[in-house]
């Protein structure tokens, strides 16, 4: 019959491989899903509420806070601007264990 102390060596040599992973590329990081990875998500300008035209008393002229598209860029709030997020598949550590 085995017993710990026969088992001990055995299982304090166990080696655990570790592979990149393919998700990241070994990075620990990926690019932000919300943003595609540009750290920039377009919203409503703020200024003339998505319309591209202001009321200038006068007449509607074009808004020039964001050009009269109607959108302005506001950094990402999940990855704060820096078009990276961690890793899920690997936890950031850019690698995976060898099965």
């Amino acid at each position: 019959m085995l017993t710990s102390q026969d088992l001990y060596p055995v299982l304090t040599h166990i080696e655990l491989r570790l592979l990149i992973c393919n998700a990241c590329n070994g990075d620990g990081e990926v690019n932000c899903a919300k943003c595609n990875g540009s750290g920039s998500v377009p919203t409503n300008c703020f200024e003339c509420k998505g319309n591209g035209k202001i009321d200038s008393g006068k007449g509607m002229i074009e808004c020039d806070v964001c050009n009269g598209t109607g959108k302005v860029d506001d950094k990402c709030k999940e990855c704060f601007g820096g078009g990276l997020v961690m890793c899920e598949t690997c936890d950031g550590t850019g690698n995976v264990p060898d099965k």
